[in-house]
């Protein structure tokens, strides 16, 4: 979670409110108009996309776990 918050924190003010609305809606089950996709990876992990962010995140007994938010390139790197 440590580096989810730095990365966070890195990005222009406007760029990351738009992405802590984003999570809000996904943690909260709202993923309607939420651009997600299952991964081919066998943790049955998802990624939600916001331009080139990738949240990768997994459900776990109805809930959201996240596990990495990274830009596009970066994101899939240490599945």
């Amino acid at each position: 979670m440590d580096k989810i918050r730095k990365f966070l924190q890195k990005l222009p003010p406007k760029e990351r409110d738009v992405l802590l609305g984003l999570l809000q809606n996904l943690i909260a089950g709202e993923l309607k108009g939420l651009d997600i996709k299952k991964l081919a990876h066998p943790d049955e992990l998802r990624r939600c996309r916001k331009g080139d962010i990738r949240i990768i995140f997994q459900k776990r007994e109805g809930k959201i776990v996240l596990m990495d938010i990274n830009y596009r390139g970066n994101a899939y790197k240490d599945l």
